[in-house]
C-alpha cells in the first residue's frame, strides 16, 4: 500500500506540473518555415513540388552559394504567418540552424540523472527523493532540445550532449558533417556557461549560428 500511495502522489505531482507550465519554446516563425524543408523534403515522391526563384549566386573558390526565394506548400495553413517575405515563402541565403527548447535550455541547465529518467527511483533513499523534488520544481531538465539545420547540401536534426567543458552533437539521422561549439560564461545559469555559436562544417563551408 505504501508503494501505491507513493506512485499515486508522484503521478499527481507530475500531472499538476505539466499543466502548470509550457515546456516547449519553438523557434521564430521564419526558422519554423526553414524546418519545414527538412521535415518534408522537396520531392515529387512526397507530393512537394520545387517552387523557387533564383535571385543571386555568390561564387567563391571551390563552390558557390545561391540566394533563392523558396516556397513550400506545407507552410501554407490557417493563422500561420511564417515571415515578412510572403505567405509560404522563405529567403534562403545559405540556410540556418534553429532550436526548439524542450523543458529548459540544455546548455544553461542541469540534466536529470539518467537513472531517474529511466524510472529507477527508491522512495526510501533521500537522494532519489531529492531528484524528484528537483524535477517537480523545474530545477532539472529531462528533455533534449532539438536543433534543426537546413543548408544547400542537406538538412537534418541533432541534439547536444554535455561533455564537461564542451558539447557534442548527436545527429538524429546521420549525415557526414562536423559540429563545433563556442561557449561563453553565463553567471546566472545553472551550468555556468551557454553556447555562443554553433558551427556546421561540410566539404565546402563552415556555417555558423
Amino acid at each position: 500500500m505504501k508503494n501505491w500511495n507513493f506512485l499515486w502522489l508522484l503521478s499527481i505531482l507530475f500531472i499538476n506540473n505539466l499543466i502548470a507550465q509550457e515546456d516547449i519554446i519553438p523557434p521564430s516563425p521564419n526558422s519554423q518555415a526553414f524546418q519545414t524543408f527538412g521535415d518534408y523534403p522537396v520531392t515529387y515522391n512526397n507530393g512537394v513540388p520545387d517552387i523557387s526563384i533564383p535571385l543571386y549566386n555568390i561564387k567563391f573558390k571551390g563552390g558557390q552559394l545561391p540566394i533563392v526565394l523558396r516556397y513550400h506548400i506545407r507552410n501554407v495553413k490557417p493563422a500561420y504567418n511564417t515571415n515578412k517575405i510572403g505567405f509560404g515563402w522563405v529567403l534562403d541565403y545559405g540556410g540556418e540552424i534553429s532550436r526548439t527548447i524542450k523543458g529548459q535550455p540544455d546548455d544553461t541547465s542541469i540534466r536529470l540523472d539518467e537513472s531517474f529518467i529511466n524510472g529507477s527511483i527508491n522512495q526510501n533513499q533521500w537522494a532519489d527523493v531529492q531528484k524528484l523534488d528537483y524535477a517537480i520544481q523545474g530545477q532539472r531538465d529531462g528533455e533534449y532540445d532539438i536543433f534543426n539545420y537546413s543548408f544547400p547540401n542537406g538538412s537534418g536534426k541533432f541534439i547536444i550532449e554535455n561533455q564537461g567543458n564542451s558539447y557534442n552533437a548527436k545527429q538524429i539521422e546521420y549525415h557526414p558533417y562536423e559540429f563545433n561549439f563556442s561557449l561563453e560564461p553565463a553567471s546566472n545559469t545553472a551550468s555556468g556557461n551557454r553556447i555562443k555559436t554553433i558551427g556546421l562544417i561540410d566539404e565546402l563551408c563552415l556555417y555558423t549560428r
